[in-house]
C-alpha cells in the first residue's frame, strides 16, 4: 500500500467460522508489509453460534480500531444475513466478497429468506459484490476452511495484498499439519473469483 492510502475491512459471520483466524492473518499481512493495523472483534455468544464481528484498520497511519458507518471499503461476509446486518459500514463504492451458505439458525424468530432476495438486497447496497458458495468449497477439502475460502476470494477481488504475502502469514498462523489444506482452501477460493471475474 502506497502513501496514506488506507483501507477498512468488516469481516462478518458466526462463532466457528474461523474469523478471529481470519482476521489475524489479514493483520499480520498488514504488519508485514509495513502497515500499521488496528483489529477490533465482537463476538455475540461465538461459541454457540452467535455473531462474530471483526474490524481490521489497515493503513501508514491507523488512528481507530473501529470503522466508523459508512467509511468501511470492503465486507467479507462469512453467512448472508450476518453481511445485511453489516451493510451500514460500508461506503457508496465499496465491494463485498460474501459467502451465500446460510445458516437458517441466525434468523432466530422468523423464516430465512430465499438466498436470492438477500444478494438481490445486498447488490442494492453494494454495487461489486460477489458471491462465492465458500462452505462448500471448503467442505471436501476441510470444512473448517471456510475462512481460508472466503481470503483466497477477497485477495483476488479487493485485498491490496499479493498471493504469496497471503500465503506467507497462513503459513506462520496454522499447525504445520493443516498448512497444505489451508492452502487448498485459499487456492479454491481464488480460483472461484477468477471464474466470477471472467
Amino acid at each position: 500500500m502506497n502513501g496514506d492510502k488506507s483501507i477498512n475491512v468488516v469481516m462478518c459471520g458466526v462463532g466457528g467460522q474461523g474469523i478471529v483466524l481470519a482476521s489475524r492473518i489479514l493483520s499480520e499481512v498488514a504488519v508485514s508489509t509495513g502497515n500499521q493495523v488496528y483489529c477490533t472483534e465482537s463476538h455475540g455468544m461465538a461459541q454457540r453460534g452467535g455473531s462474530v464481528v471483526a474490524h481490521i484498520r489497515i493503513g501508514r497511519r491507523v488512528h481507530s480500531g473501529l470503522i466508523p458507518l459508512g467509511e468501511g471499503d470492503l465486507l467479507i461476509g462469512f453467512e448472508p444475513i450476518e453481511a445485511v446486518r453489516s451493510l451500514p459500514y460500508i461506503r457508496e463504492g465499496g465491494s463485498a466478497v460474501i459467502n451465500s451458505y446460510k445458516i437458517p439458525t441466525v434468523m432466530k424468530t422468523v423464516p430465512y429468506p430465499e438466498i436470492d432476495m438477500v444478494e438481490g438486497f445486498i447488490r442494492d447496497h453494494i454495487k461489486k459484490a460477489y458471491f462465492l458458495d465458500a462452505t462448500s468449497l471448503a467442505k471436501p477439502i476441510n470444512p473448517r476452511s471456510v475462512n481460508m475460502v472466503m481470503l483466497g476470494a477477497a485477495t483476488k477481488i479487493a485485498l491490496p495484498f499479493s498471493k504469496k504475502e497471503v500465503l506467507d502469514a497462513i503459513k506462520s498462523n496454522v499447525h504445520e499439519r493443516f498448512y497444505k489444506s489451508n492452502v487448498r482452501a485459499f487456492e479454491a477460493g481464488f480460483k472461484a473469483m477468477e471464474d466470477v471475474l471472467e
